[in-house]
């Protein structure tokens, strides 16, 4: 699960207007604009992290893939030909403790 809202999830109080105006818009944001940072999403994932080492140098390796579907937006929805669904892979790694 993730979960994200910010202050432009107002749609419902406010009418969505298109489309938007360059000069205003630092002042007035659209917030049909914001669907995607107002979202819950579910779903789930493979994630591979093998087993390191005490000499190595990297402290954390995860090879990741994920499909996460939008379960329900806060705000405006998003617009007709944009997915419900988000595809994630990736890779993160750690180099270990050099902060301290």
């Amino acid at each position: 699960m993730e979960s994200s809202r910010t202050k432009y999830d107002r749609a419902a109080s406010q009418p969505c207007f298109l489309p938007v105006s360059t000069s205003t818009y630092p002042l007035n944001p659209n917030p049909c604009n914001f669907y995607w940072e107002n979202r819950l999403l579910g779903g789930g994932g493979l994630r591979y992290a093998p087993s390191l080492t005490s000499r190595t140098w990297l402290e954390r390796f995860v090879v990741y893939a994920e499909y996460l579907d939008t379960v329900a937006y806060y705000g405006p929805t998003a617009p007709s030909p944009v997915p419900r669904f988000d595809i994630r892979v990736g890779v993160s790694a750690s180099v270990g403790q050099w902060y301290k």
